[in-house]
């Protein structure tokens, strides 16, 4: 099997791909946060949730994508608001996040 060798330029020449201003390629891009489509919907909402839970309980993605038995790239995808985990994992999700109850991974909705 043949593999595809890349090469890269020196920045210089155009149609190249995107630069990151030292003449390298970039490939795709570092998502920061949710776009703001997905702030208010329900997977965006619980996104944020999770991500100011994670945050005060001191987990990265990476751990608790392992605590919770997921990949990080899957817990990603719940903190972006592209996914929502399935039901029967909330529980799980609670626990390793010290909560009380499922119900408190759920967004806080104003009075």
């Amino acid at each position: 099997m043949l593999k595809a060798k890349r090469t890269i330029g020196t920045g210089r020449a155009s149609g190249n791909g995107p630069r990151n201003g030292r003449g390298v390629v970039t490939v795709g891009r570092k998502r920061e946060g949710q776009p703001k489509a997905v702030r208010n919907t329900p997977a965006g909402k619980f996104g944020q949730r999770l991500e100011e839970l994670m945050s005060k309980s001191g987990f990265t993605p990476n751990e608790f994508a392992e605590r919770i038995g997921k990949t990080p790239d899957m817990v990603r995808k719940y903190l972006r608001g592209d996914n929502t985990p399935h039901i029967d994992d909330w529980p799980m999700i609670a626990h390793v996040l010290g909560l009380k109850d499922a119900s408190d991974l759920l967004p806080k909705l104003p009075a």
